[in-house]
């Protein structure tokens, strides 16, 4: 983890927080950079008919995106509670 043992212990809980979410986000941004060099290399190997790579496509830390359009029953659901909050 990079931490020595004095390190860690001369540590309290929201910095050791703090700081594996940082190593988090490095490591979030070098599969980034890794996966735009996959999708380079693997759309130079693809044929013309096959669909482009896209670098999400390598990263294991995409996220889907998700649709923010409310469905018919979220709708529905939420007319119900319009006009009684109780």
């Amino acid at each position: 983890m990079g931490l020595l043992p004095d390190q860690f212990w001369g540590m309290t809980l929201a910095e050791f927080g703090s700081w594996s979410r940082g190593l988090k986000h490095q490591e979030e941004r070098h599969w980034a950079r890794t996966s735009a060099m996959m999708a380079l290399v693997a759309n130079t190997q693809r044929s013309q008919k096959s669909k482009a790579y896209k670098p999400n496509d390598f990263n294991p830390y995409a996220r889907e995106t998700q649709s923010t359009i409310p469905t018919t029953d979220q709708i529905e659901y939420l007319k119900k509670w319009q006009g009684n909050p109780s």
